[in-house]
């Protein structure tokens, strides 16, 4: 069975975590929805668009949404 979803809430530590799991994110392609509100968001949705991934911000000042398979996307 594979992972479908990562929920990542580190505190600032999100940039870290997600570059230390680029091979994972490489070859599983999981769904992911990853807190923000620490300052650098918008460099780790670069960080995963060049992964591949679309990113959206979830419009609650504190998550964003990303999806690289098309049964993960959101609108």
């Amino acid at each position: 069975q594979g992972v479908s979803l990562v929920k990542i809430d580190v505190e600032g530590w999100e940039p870290a975590v997600l570059r230390g799991g680029e091979a994972f994110l490489r070859d599983r392609a999981p769904a992911l929805i990853v807190e923000h509100k620490h300052a650098g968001w918008t460099g780790t949705a670069g960080f995963l668009e060049g992964l591949g991934y679309q990113v959206k911000d979830l419009g609650n000042h504190r998550d964003f949404y990303a999806w690289r398979k098309p049964e993960h996307a959101i609108t």
